[in-house]
Protein backbone atom coordinates (compact mmCIF):
# COMPACT_ATOMS: atom_id res chain seq x y z
CA UNK A 1 0.00 0.00 0.00
CA UNK A 2 1.43 3.44 -0.91
CA UNK A 3 2.41 5.51 2.11
CA UNK A 4 -0.06 8.26 1.19
CA UNK A 5 -2.93 5.81 1.65
CA UNK A 6 -1.88 5.00 5.23
CA UNK A 7 -3.44 7.33 7.85
CA UNK A 8 -0.69 9.41 9.43
CA UNK A 9 -1.67 8.15 12.87
CA UNK A 10 -0.70 4.64 11.73
CA UNK A 11 2.68 5.53 10.21
CA UNK A 12 5.32 4.03 12.53
CA UNK A 13 9.07 3.57 12.30
CA UNK A 14 8.37 0.04 11.07
CA UNK A 15 6.25 1.41 8.22
CA UNK A 16 9.04 3.82 7.30
CA UNK A 17 11.64 1.05 7.50
CA UNK A 18 9.66 -0.83 4.85
CA UNK A 19 10.42 2.00 2.44
CA UNK A 20 14.09 1.06 2.69
CA UNK A 21 13.49 -2.69 2.71
CA UNK A 22 11.33 -2.49 -0.41
CA UNK A 23 13.56 0.13 -2.04
CA UNK A 24 10.59 2.43 -2.58
CA UNK A 25 11.40 5.12 -5.13
CA UNK A 26 10.16 8.69 -5.11
CA UNK A 27 7.11 9.16 -7.32
CA UNK A 28 4.12 11.44 -7.75
CA UNK A 29 3.12 11.11 -4.08
CA UNK A 30 6.35 10.76 -2.11
CA UNK A 31 9.61 12.67 -1.84
CA UNK A 32 12.58 12.20 0.50
CA UNK A 33 14.72 14.86 2.16
CA UNK A 34 17.64 14.11 4.43
CA UNK A 35 17.39 17.38 6.34
CA UNK A 36 15.09 20.32 6.85
CA UNK A 37 15.26 23.25 4.41
CA UNK A 38 17.52 26.13 5.36
CA UNK A 39 16.59 29.79 5.71
CA UNK A 40 18.01 31.13 2.44
CA UNK A 41 15.62 32.46 -0.24
CA UNK A 42 16.63 29.56 -2.49
CA UNK A 43 15.76 27.00 0.20
CA UNK A 44 12.38 28.65 0.74
CA UNK A 45 11.61 28.61 -2.99
CA UNK A 46 12.52 24.93 -3.17
CA UNK A 47 10.22 24.17 -0.23
CA UNK A 48 7.34 26.13 -1.79
CA UNK A 49 7.85 24.38 -5.12
CA UNK A 50 7.81 20.93 -3.47
CA UNK A 51 4.61 21.60 -1.51
CA UNK A 52 2.71 23.34 -4.32
CA UNK A 53 3.64 20.59 -6.78
CA UNK A 54 1.90 18.02 -4.59
CA UNK A 55 -1.11 20.29 -3.99
CA UNK A 56 -1.47 21.08 -7.71
CA UNK A 57 -1.41 17.39 -8.70
CA UNK A 58 -2.83 14.58 -6.55
CA UNK A 59 -1.35 15.29 -3.12
CA UNK A 60 1.55 13.51 -1.48
CA UNK A 61 3.98 13.09 1.40
CA UNK A 62 7.22 15.01 1.93
CA UNK A 63 9.48 13.07 4.31
CA UNK A 64 12.32 14.81 6.18
CA UNK A 65 14.85 12.44 7.71
CA UNK A 66 15.10 9.86 4.92
CA UNK A 67 18.38 9.46 3.03
CA UNK A 68 18.42 8.40 -0.64
CA UNK A 69 20.76 5.97 -2.32
CA UNK A 70 23.50 7.46 -4.50
CA UNK A 71 24.73 6.30 -7.86
CA UNK A 72 28.38 5.80 -8.81
CA UNK A 73 28.80 9.53 -9.41
CA UNK A 74 27.24 10.47 -6.10
CA UNK A 75 23.89 11.65 -7.46
CA UNK A 76 20.70 10.82 -5.53
CA UNK A 77 18.67 8.04 -7.13
CA UNK A 78 15.31 8.73 -5.45
CA UNK A 79 15.37 5.31 -3.72
CA UNK A 80 15.05 5.21 0.08
CA UNK A 81 18.34 4.08 1.62
CA UNK A 82 18.24 4.91 5.34
CA UNK A 83 15.78 6.25 7.92
CA UNK A 84 18.37 8.64 9.30
CA UNK A 85 15.91 10.90 11.12
CA UNK A 86 16.31 14.47 12.34
CA UNK A 87 18.03 15.42 15.56
CA UNK A 88 16.54 17.72 18.22
CA UNK A 89 13.59 19.13 16.26
CA UNK A 90 10.88 21.22 17.87
CA UNK A 91 7.75 20.23 15.98
CA UNK A 92 5.75 23.30 17.04
CA UNK A 93 8.53 25.65 15.95
CA UNK A 94 8.93 23.85 12.62
CA UNK A 95 5.17 24.00 11.96
CA UNK A 96 5.08 27.72 12.72
CA UNK A 97 8.01 28.34 10.40
CA UNK A 98 6.64 26.24 7.55
CA UNK A 99 3.12 27.62 7.89
CA UNK A 100 4.49 31.15 7.73
CA UNK A 101 6.47 30.38 4.56
CA UNK A 102 3.43 28.77 2.94
CA UNK A 103 1.11 31.61 3.97
CA UNK A 104 3.35 34.28 2.48
CA UNK A 105 4.77 32.32 -0.44
CA UNK A 106 1.83 30.74 -2.28
CA UNK A 107 -1.11 32.27 -4.10
CA UNK A 108 -3.87 31.40 -3.44
CA UNK A 109 -3.27 30.33 0.13
CA UNK A 110 -2.84 26.60 0.56
CA UNK A 111 -5.41 24.64 2.62
CA UNK A 112 -3.91 23.23 5.85
CA UNK A 113 -1.43 20.39 5.54
CA UNK A 114 -0.91 17.63 8.09
CA UNK A 115 2.24 17.10 10.13
CA UNK A 116 3.43 13.94 11.83
CA UNK A 117 6.62 13.37 13.82
CA UNK A 118 7.52 9.66 13.78
CA UNK A 119 10.15 8.46 16.28
CA UNK A 120 13.21 6.89 14.65
CA UNK A 121 16.28 5.13 16.03
CA UNK A 122 18.68 7.01 18.28
CA UNK A 123 16.10 9.48 19.63
CA UNK A 124 15.76 10.99 16.18
CA UNK A 125 12.57 11.89 14.33
CA UNK A 126 11.19 11.62 10.81
CA UNK A 127 8.93 14.54 9.96
CA UNK A 128 6.14 13.87 7.46
CA UNK A 129 4.27 16.65 5.73
CA UNK A 130 1.09 15.29 4.13
CA UNK A 131 -0.15 17.64 1.42
CA UNK A 132 -3.72 17.03 0.18
CA UNK A 133 -4.73 17.67 -3.38
CA UNK A 134 -5.93 21.25 -3.19
CA UNK A 135 -9.45 22.32 -4.11
CA UNK A 136 -8.02 25.83 -4.73
CA UNK A 137 -5.44 24.69 -7.26
CA UNK A 138 -3.36 25.71 -9.06
CA UNK A 139 -1.10 27.51 -6.57
CA UNK A 140 1.64 29.86 -7.71
CA UNK A 141 5.01 30.41 -6.01
CA UNK A 142 4.80 34.17 -5.60
CA UNK A 143 8.39 35.35 -5.87
CA UNK A 144 8.97 33.22 -8.96
CA UNK A 145 5.47 33.53 -10.48
CA UNK A 146 5.74 29.85 -11.42
CA UNK A 147 3.26 27.02 -11.08
CA UNK A 148 4.51 23.49 -10.38
CA UNK A 149 3.13 20.02 -10.94
CA UNK A 150 4.47 16.58 -10.14
CA UNK A 151 5.12 13.41 -12.10
CA UNK A 152 6.80 10.11 -11.25
CA UNK A 153 10.12 11.83 -11.98
CA UNK A 154 9.50 14.64 -9.48
CA UNK A 155 8.27 18.22 -9.70
CA UNK A 156 8.26 20.29 -12.86
CA UNK A 157 7.10 23.71 -14.00
CA UNK A 158 3.71 23.78 -15.67
CA UNK A 159 3.80 25.07 -19.23
CA UNK A 160 1.01 27.16 -20.78
CA UNK A 161 -1.11 24.21 -21.88
CA UNK A 162 -0.70 22.39 -18.54
CA UNK A 163 -1.59 25.55 -16.65
CA UNK A 164 -4.69 26.05 -18.78
CA UNK A 165 -5.73 22.48 -18.03
CA UNK A 166 -5.17 23.01 -14.29
CA UNK A 167 -7.50 26.02 -14.22
CA UNK A 168 -10.06 24.12 -16.30
CA UNK A 169 -10.00 21.20 -13.85
CA UNK A 170 -10.65 23.62 -10.98
CA UNK A 171 -13.74 24.96 -12.72
CA UNK A 172 -14.85 21.44 -13.65
CA UNK A 173 -14.66 20.37 -9.99
CA UNK A 174 -17.25 22.98 -9.00
CA UNK A 175 -19.60 21.82 -11.73
CA UNK A 176 -19.14 18.17 -10.76
CA UNK A 177 -20.09 19.02 -7.17
CA UNK A 178 -23.22 20.82 -8.35
CA UNK A 179 -24.04 17.95 -10.71
CA UNK A 180 -23.65 15.33 -7.98
CA UNK A 181 -25.97 17.26 -5.69
CA UNK A 182 -28.60 17.86 -8.37
CA UNK A 183 -28.63 14.19 -9.31
CA UNK A 184 -28.92 12.92 -5.74
CA UNK A 185 -31.72 15.35 -4.79
CA UNK A 186 -33.64 14.42 -7.94
CA UNK A 187 -33.35 10.72 -7.09
CA UNK A 188 -34.58 11.32 -3.53
CA UNK A 189 -37.54 13.32 -4.82
CA UNK A 190 -38.39 10.47 -7.22
CA UNK A 191 -38.27 7.97 -4.36
CA UNK A 192 -35.13 6.25 -5.65
CA UNK A 193 -33.61 5.80 -2.18
CA UNK A 194 -31.84 2.79 -0.65
CA UNK A 195 -34.85 2.24 1.66
CA UNK A 196 -38.43 3.46 1.18
CA UNK A 197 -39.25 6.79 2.86
CA UNK A 198 -42.64 8.40 3.55
CA UNK A 199 -43.44 10.10 0.24
CA UNK A 200 -45.58 12.87 1.73
CA UNK A 201 -43.16 13.99 4.44
CA UNK A 202 -40.60 16.79 4.01
CA UNK A 203 -37.01 15.59 3.98
CA UNK A 204 -33.77 17.10 5.20
CA UNK A 205 -30.75 15.95 3.19
CA UNK A 206 -27.19 16.30 4.47
CA UNK A 207 -24.27 15.59 2.15
CA UNK A 208 -20.69 15.29 3.38
CA UNK A 209 -18.58 15.23 0.25
CA UNK A 210 -14.77 14.84 0.40
CA UNK A 211 -13.32 16.53 -2.66
CA UNK A 212 -11.10 13.48 -3.15
CA UNK A 213 -14.29 11.64 -4.14
CA UNK A 214 -13.77 12.91 -7.68
CA UNK A 215 -10.25 11.50 -7.94
CA UNK A 216 -9.88 8.34 -10.00
CA UNK A 217 -9.17 5.28 -7.89
CA UNK A 218 -10.13 6.80 -4.54
CA UNK A 219 -12.21 4.48 -2.37
CA UNK A 220 -12.78 3.40 1.21
CA UNK A 221 -12.55 0.03 2.94
CA UNK A 222 -16.12 -1.07 3.65
CA UNK A 223 -15.25 -4.36 5.35
CA UNK A 224 -15.11 -3.06 8.93
CA UNK A 225 -18.89 -2.85 9.17
CA UNK A 226 -19.26 -2.64 12.95
CA UNK A 227 -16.95 0.35 13.38
CA UNK A 228 -18.37 2.02 10.31
CA UNK A 229 -21.97 1.61 11.48
CA UNK A 230 -21.19 3.36 14.78
CA UNK A 231 -20.13 6.52 12.94
CA UNK A 232 -23.11 6.40 10.59
CA UNK A 233 -26.00 6.94 12.98
CA UNK A 234 -28.96 8.18 10.92
CA UNK A 235 -30.06 11.72 11.79
CA UNK A 236 -32.02 11.69 15.04
CA UNK A 237 -31.96 7.90 15.41
CA UNK A 238 -31.79 6.16 18.77
CA UNK A 239 -31.36 2.70 17.23
CA UNK A 240 -30.69 1.60 13.70
CA UNK A 241 -29.90 -1.28 11.38
CA UNK A 242 -27.11 -1.55 8.84
CA UNK A 243 -26.16 -3.49 5.73
CA UNK A 244 -24.04 -3.36 2.61
CA UNK A 245 -25.63 -2.35 -0.66
CA UNK A 246 -24.53 -1.74 -4.24
CA UNK A 247 -23.49 1.86 -3.55
CA UNK A 248 -21.46 0.96 -0.46
CA UNK A 249 -22.73 0.70 3.11
CA UNK A 250 -25.85 2.10 4.75
CA UNK A 251 -27.73 2.49 8.04
CA UNK A 252 -31.45 3.08 8.45
CA UNK A 253 -33.90 3.39 11.31
CA UNK A 254 -37.49 3.14 12.35
CA UNK A 255 -40.56 1.96 10.54
CA UNK A 256 -43.68 4.06 10.11
CA UNK A 257 -47.24 2.77 9.92
CA UNK A 258 -46.76 2.62 6.16
CA UNK A 259 -43.89 0.15 6.61
CA UNK A 260 -41.17 2.54 5.47
CA UNK A 261 -38.07 3.93 7.19
CA UNK A 262 -37.81 7.31 8.88
CA UNK A 263 -34.35 8.01 7.51
CA UNK A 264 -31.05 6.57 6.35
CA UNK A 265 -27.35 7.29 6.02
CA UNK A 266 -25.54 6.07 2.91
CA UNK A 267 -21.76 5.80 2.72
CA UNK A 268 -20.69 5.68 -0.92
CA UNK A 269 -17.54 3.86 -1.99
CA UNK A 270 -15.85 7.21 -2.62
CA UNK A 271 -16.26 8.24 1.04
CA UNK A 272 -19.20 10.56 0.36
CA UNK A 273 -21.99 10.45 2.95
CA UNK A 274 -25.69 11.14 2.28
CA UNK A 275 -28.08 11.32 5.24
CA UNK A 276 -31.84 11.82 4.88
CA UNK A 277 -34.28 12.51 7.73
CA UNK A 278 -38.09 12.77 7.70
CA UNK A 279 -38.75 13.60 11.38
CA UNK A 280 -37.87 17.30 11.65
CA UNK A 281 -41.35 18.73 10.91
CA UNK A 282 -44.77 18.54 12.51
CA UNK A 283 -48.29 19.94 12.29
CA UNK A 284 -50.03 21.82 15.10
CA UNK A 285 -53.50 23.36 14.86
CA UNK A 286 -53.28 23.21 11.11
CA UNK A 287 -49.89 24.94 10.89
CA UNK A 288 -46.95 23.09 9.38
CA UNK A 289 -43.81 23.67 11.46
CA UNK A 290 -40.09 22.92 11.40
CA UNK A 291 -39.12 21.76 14.89
CA UNK A 292 -36.26 24.21 15.13
CA UNK A 293 -34.36 22.81 18.13
CA UNK A 294 -34.72 19.15 17.15
CA UNK A 295 -33.87 19.99 13.54
CA UNK A 296 -30.56 21.62 14.49
CA UNK A 297 -29.68 19.31 17.39
CA UNK A 298 -30.06 16.15 15.34
CA UNK A 299 -28.08 17.49 12.39
CA UNK A 300 -25.25 18.70 14.66
CA UNK A 301 -25.03 15.31 16.35
CA UNK A 302 -25.07 13.42 13.08
CA UNK A 303 -22.45 15.61 11.41
CA UNK A 304 -20.05 15.14 14.32
CA UNK A 305 -20.19 11.39 13.74
CA UNK A 306 -19.80 11.72 9.98
CA UNK A 307 -16.70 13.92 10.24
CA UNK A 308 -15.18 11.48 12.75
CA UNK A 309 -15.93 8.64 10.34
CA UNK A 310 -14.11 10.50 7.57
CA UNK A 311 -11.02 10.62 9.81
CA UNK A 312 -11.42 6.93 10.71
CA UNK A 313 -11.55 5.98 7.04
CA UNK A 314 -8.34 7.92 6.37
CA UNK A 315 -9.98 10.43 4.03
CA UNK A 316 -8.20 13.72 3.56
CA UNK A 317 -9.92 17.08 3.92
CA UNK A 318 -11.33 19.31 2.66
CA UNK A 319 -14.94 18.16 2.64
CA UNK A 320 -18.05 20.00 1.53
CA UNK A 321 -21.03 19.98 3.87
CA UNK A 322 -24.29 20.61 2.01
CA UNK A 323 -27.79 20.88 3.47
CA UNK A 324 -31.02 20.72 1.46
CA UNK A 325 -34.69 20.61 2.45
CA UNK A 326 -37.28 18.98 0.21
CA UNK A 327 -41.07 19.43 0.34
CA UNK A 328 -41.08 22.39 2.76
CA UNK A 329 -43.25 24.93 0.92
CA UNK A 330 -45.82 26.34 3.35
CA UNK A 331 -43.82 25.42 6.46
CA UNK A 332 -42.63 27.92 9.06
CA UNK A 333 -40.04 27.79 11.83
CA UNK A 334 -41.35 26.93 15.29
CA UNK A 335 -39.70 29.29 17.75
CA UNK A 336 -41.75 29.20 20.95
CA UNK A 337 -45.36 28.96 21.95
CA UNK A 338 -45.82 32.70 22.58
CA UNK A 339 -45.09 33.52 18.95
CA UNK A 340 -47.52 30.96 17.60
CA UNK A 341 -50.30 30.65 20.10
CA UNK A 342 -50.69 34.29 21.21
CA UNK A 343 -51.50 36.24 18.08
CA UNK A 344 -49.15 34.21 15.84
CA UNK A 345 -46.41 36.84 15.99
CA UNK A 346 -43.42 36.32 13.74
CA UNK A 347 -44.85 33.56 11.58
CA UNK A 348 -43.36 33.43 8.07
CA UNK A 349 -44.04 30.76 5.47
CA UNK A 350 -41.39 29.18 3.24
CA UNK A 351 -42.27 30.18 -0.33
CA UNK A 352 -40.74 27.26 -2.24
CA UNK A 353 -40.74 23.50 -2.12
CA UNK A 354 -36.97 22.95 -2.19
CA UNK A 355 -34.28 24.81 -0.25
CA UNK A 356 -30.79 24.10 -1.56
CA UNK A 357 -28.42 25.85 0.83
CA UNK A 358 -25.20 27.04 -0.90
CA UNK A 359 -22.28 24.76 -0.10
CA UNK A 360 -20.09 27.53 1.26
CA UNK A 361 -16.45 27.09 2.27
CA UNK A 362 -15.10 23.52 2.44
CA UNK A 363 -14.29 22.15 5.88
CA UNK A 364 -10.53 21.76 6.15
CA UNK A 365 -10.43 20.37 9.70
CA UNK A 366 -12.31 17.10 10.26
CA UNK A 367 -12.20 17.85 13.98
CA UNK A 368 -14.16 21.09 13.52
CA UNK A 369 -17.14 21.88 15.75
CA UNK A 370 -20.20 20.66 13.79
CA UNK A 371 -22.37 23.37 15.35
CA UNK A 372 -20.11 26.01 13.84
CA UNK A 373 -19.85 24.22 10.49
CA UNK A 374 -23.64 24.10 10.22
CA UNK A 375 -24.42 27.58 11.51
CA UNK A 376 -24.46 29.32 8.08
CA UNK A 377 -26.65 26.50 6.75
CA UNK A 378 -29.11 26.90 9.61
CA UNK A 379 -29.09 30.68 9.15
CA UNK A 380 -30.10 30.22 5.51
CA UNK A 381 -33.08 28.06 6.48
CA UNK A 382 -34.15 30.61 9.11
CA UNK A 383 -33.77 33.33 6.45
CA UNK A 384 -36.30 31.43 4.32
CA UNK A 385 -38.66 31.62 7.33
CA UNK A 386 -38.23 35.39 7.67
CA UNK A 387 -35.55 35.60 10.36
CA UNK A 388 -32.09 37.17 10.27
CA UNK A 389 -30.54 33.88 11.39
CA UNK A 390 -30.92 30.96 13.76
CA UNK A 391 -32.19 32.00 17.18
CA UNK A 392 -30.47 29.01 18.76
CA UNK A 393 -27.04 30.67 18.76
CA UNK A 394 -25.86 33.20 21.31
CA UNK A 395 -24.25 36.53 20.44
CA UNK A 396 -20.90 34.80 21.01
CA UNK A 397 -21.76 32.16 18.42
CA UNK A 398 -22.38 29.30 20.87
CA UNK A 399 -25.17 26.87 19.99
CA UNK A 400 -27.52 27.19 22.94
CA UNK A 401 -31.01 26.08 21.95
CA UNK A 402 -34.05 27.97 23.12
CA UNK A 403 -36.29 26.20 25.60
Amino acid sequence: MPLYEVPLSRVTNEVLASLVTNEVREDRQIEYKEGLPGTSPRDKMEFLADISAFANTIGGDLLYGVREKRDAEGHPTGIADDICGLEDINLDAVKLRFDSILRDGLDPRLPPIEYSAVPAAGNRTVLILRVPRSWRRPHMVRNESWFYGRSSAGKFRLDASQLREAFLQSETLEERVRGFRRERLAMIERGETPVPLPAARPKSVLHVLPLTAFDVGVGVDLRSTTETAVGMRPIGAGAWNHRHNFDGFMTFHGATDEGVSEGYTQLFRTGTIEAVDTQFTGVHEGRRLIRSVMFERDLIGALGGYLALQRQLGLSPPVLVMLSLLGVKGYSMFVDASRYFTGRRGEHIIDRDTLVVPAGVPVEDLGADPAQVLRPHFDAVWNACGYAGSLNYTKDGEWKPRS
